[in-house]
Formats: C-alpha cells, structure tokens, sequence
C-alpha cells in the first residue's frame, strides 16, 4: 500500500535535528496508485492548499478511477476533502493559470520568449480624400470561431470638419454589436490606422484593438481597444498621446494613466515619457497575451506592459533603454 504524507514543519527545535510538526495529514488510496499534486490556493482564502489525485498511470484520464483530495489548513490542522475528479480538474485549471501569470511576469522583466503580434496596417483606412466624407471600409471575417461563432467585424473610418472618426460594427449571429471613437489633427486629419483582432481577456472572445497615429506625425497617436460586453460593444482602454483632460473624460471608463515609473537599464529612473504614446504591440507568452505600450523621446524608448488580470487593466514591468 502507497500512502501519501502532508506535514506542515514549523521550526527546528532548540539544539535538536527533528522539525517540529504542528499539522500532518495522511491520505492511502484504495489501491496502489500513482500519485499527482500542486500547491495552489484552491479557495481563494489567501492560504495555499494543497491538491492530491491518485490515479492509475497509463490510462485515460477519466477512465483511471482517480482519487481527488483538497486539503485545507484550518486553524494550523489539516482538513482532507475528497472532491470529484472534475472539481479536481477545476482546481488544476486555476494552479496552471497561476503558474502561466508567474512565468509571464518574469518572461516580460527579462525579455525572453515573447512573441509579437503586429497590428495590420489596411491601404483602405489610409486613402487621402479632400473634403468630408468616407475614406475607407475594411471588414474582418472569422471572429469568435472557438465559441462557434463566425462573426463579421468592419471598421469604417470618416472625415467631417477637421475631425475623424471611426464607425465600428461587430455582426454576429443574432445580434449587432456597434461602437467607435473619434480623434482631430490639424489639416486634413489623415491618420494611419492599425488594427488587431485578439483576446486579451482569456474570455475566448478576441477584442478589437485599434492604433491610430497622424500620418507623418510623431504625435497625437491614440490607442483604443474594444470588447463584447453584455450584448455592446464596449472600450475597455483607452490610451492617448499627451493624456488630454479632453480625451480622459471622454473616455472615463476606459482610459489608463500610464504612472511615471520607467528605470533606464542603467539604474537612473526616466519621468516625462509617461505622457508620450508612440505605438502599441500586442505580446504572447506563456500562453497569455499582453499590450506592450511604446514612447519615445530625446534618444529614450519607454515601454510599459499591461496584462488583463479579470477585471481590469495592469501594469506588468515598466522599463526604458
């Protein structure tokens, strides 16, 4: 017979070798049987727990007769919890997030295996056209598709009185999903539009994200990304060069101040880029995705990552060089 030990060590006795136990659980499986564990904070108390599954190896897994436990600390003793083998399944699904959030923040402070998603750059939102009216349609098809879906997403980008604008619809099924912005730039306001369809919110739904910059300009750029929420279409952020009182009310329950926190490689902190939005990038890693925002000026590039951790925006690393 196989059994497995839990003991929680408090500290080694006074002039002794032996730990000093103050909780032990024992679990024996009803045969012998391999053996599966993760620490993780099952419950979301703020305590780790501890997972346990005995099954047999070589079998598939829902055919494998698992034992599950979830055993809990509770007033420095040990509470075993059997749980079925699905309830065990959910338990390993949070354990392996948590452990792809780790490796992210660490992949994203050191620079290593991120991937990057570039935005397109569609010739039809870029048409010079004098006057007002329509500068271009473009249309995504597919969206949706791991939900079943096959949803139409177009982008249709205007020009009235010196101010653009961008006319944005999401058909799906059954509904309609519409939204869009708006930006001025001096002159003809031509702007140069990029545009990515990916889900930043693990939700299997992928956003809209939109980077506008004014053609031939280093300034006035704006980043605005849109989701499916409760039958809208919603923007969930908001970013904008120079971070206009204008533009942050506008955009009230979207927009992100990005903080004055950027450390040049060297040591020496970097204030002032924080206000400067230059482009966006979207960044795969470890199975998650994250918005890489870009400044730059007098010499300097600033790059901040934000990742979506289930109810809102955060930022990652903030680094300049």
């Amino acid at each position: 017979m196989i059994a497995s030990v839990i003991e929680l060590e408090s500290d080694y006795l006074a002039g002794d070798d032996f730990p000093r136990y103050i909780a032990r659980a024992v679990l024996t499986p009803q045969s012998p049987k391999s053996t599966e564990s993760f620490l993780f904070d099952v419950d979301g108390e703020g305590s780790l727990d501890y997972a346990f599954r005995f099954y047999v190896p070589n079998t598939e897994y829902d055919q494998s007769q698992s034992e599950c436990y979830i055993i809990h600390l509770k007033d420095w003793r040990f509470e075993a919890q059997g749980v079925t083998p699905e309830a065990w399944a959910e338990a390993k699904k949070g354990y392996e997030h948590y452990c792809a959030v780790y490796a992210m923040r660490e992949n994203v402070k050191k620079g290593i295996n991120l991937l990057a998603e570039s935005f397109e750059h569609p010739s039809t939102l870029l048409t010079p056209y004098n006057g007002s009216g329509s500068r271009g349609t473009y249309m995504v098809n597919g969206l949706y598709e791991a939900q079943g879906e096959a949803g139409v997403f177009t982008v249709k980008y205007l020009y009235e009185d010196g101010i653009s604008t961008w006319e944005l619809s999401l058909a799906l099924s059954q509904q309609t999903l519409e939204g869009g912005f708006s930006a001025g730039a001096a002159g003809a306001a031509l702007y140069e539009t990029g545009l990515l369809c990916v889900d930043l919110t693990e939700d299997g739904k992928e956003e809209i994200i939109l980077s506008v910059m004014p053609q031939g300009g280093t300034t006035g750029g704006e980043l605005h990304v849109f989701s499916e929420r409760d039958g809208m279409l919603k923007e969930i952020l908001t970013v904008c060069d120079g971070n206009p009182e204008q533009k942050q009310a506008q955009y009230e329950g979207s927009y992100f101040l990005i903080a004055n926190d950027y450390v040049h490689k060297d040591g020496v902190a970097v204030s002032g880029l924080n206000n400067v939005y230059t482009r966006a990038t979207c960044i795969s890693t470890s199975g998650l995705k994250v918005l890489r925002i870009t400044a730059e000026g007098n010499g300097t590039t600033a790059q901040t990552y934000l990742w979506w951790n289930g109810e809102a925006f955060e930022v990652v690393y903030q680094a300049a060089f």
